[in-house]
């Protein structure tokens, strides 16, 4: 059988260094195609939501930033997401999230699909979850809202078969040390509390990095696996939160015809 890289972008690997710190993901190395990397094209023009889908009574535009609300008197009583108007395959997205209140719990759906006006609020969607808490007690996992819940606990590298099977790729890395890392950022001054998640899916392989911190990495064959979908940004139900987000940006990533 023939193997051919997927060729994301180029990596630099220092001697000895902790491959979890590399500047950018390393080279992808299932699937069928070569492919190479679209320019890089924003998903947001920092000034409206137009095309956006999602309640009004919780997310608005604030100094260029996406920002989701809940608030004492405005509760989120039910989960509720602000989807994005197009779908997408293999890409690389990355932007920048930041969190306010105790309890803020938020996340990117990616490869998501709408379940319909009948279900929740209207907004509820079912698919991949990139996750993103302010106690960083989730950040970097993936979850699969409507379906397989916590799939890929923080630090964990593993394969899902098409027979439901799933299996380690790599050992885990130190969970605490991830958060350790994560809980750096939030405290340092000159970041104010933003963090940079960087998604990449290529084919059945996910990676989610935090910060320059690879946080979980899968190949999901599973047949609830998703290779098409849409993005949508969460406001969790819960406490009064505020979420979030700017400079998101997107490339495609195409086939390199043989």
């Amino acid at each position: 059988m023939i193997t051919l890289a997927l060729i994301v972008m180029n990596t630099l690997v220092l001697a000895n260094a902790d491959p979890s710190i590399a500047a950018e993901p390393p080279k992808l190395m299932d699937g069928d195609h070569r492919v190479e990397t679209g320019p890089s094209v924003p998903l947001f023009d920092g000034k409206s939501l137009e095309g956006w889908r999602g309640d009004e009574k919780f997310w608005s535009v604030e100094n260029g930033e996406i920002v989701g609300r809940s608030t004492a008197d405005n509760p989120c009583a039910t989960t509720t997401y602000l989807h994005h108007p197009g779908t997408f395959a293999d890409f690389e997205l990355e932007f920048e999230i930041k969190l306010e209140g105790e309890g803020a719990n938020s996340g990117m759906q990616y490869r998501s699909t709408a379940t319909g006006p009948e279900v929740t609020d209207g907004y509820d969607l079912s698919g991949y979850q990139a996750d993103f808490d302010q106690a960083h007690r989730y950040s970097g996992i993936l979850y699969e809202t409507r379906g397989r819940g916590i799939a890929v606990q923080r630090g964990e590298a593993v394969s899902f078969e098409a027979d439901g099977t799933r299996k380690d790729l790599e050992p885990r890395r130190d969970d605490k040390e991830l958060q350790k890392h994560l809980k750096a950022v939030e405290d340092d001054p000159k970041k104010e509390g933003w963090h940079t998640y960087r998604i990449v899916a290529v084919g059945p392989r996910l990676e989610h990095w935090i910060d320059g911190k690879r946080m979980m990495l899968t190949v999901d064959r599973h047949p609830k696996s998703a290779a098409r979908g849409t993005f949508a940004l969460q406001v969790h139900q819960g406490p009064p939160m505020t979420v979030r987000v700017r400079n998101l940006r997107i490339r495609e990533l195409r086939p390199i015809a043989d």
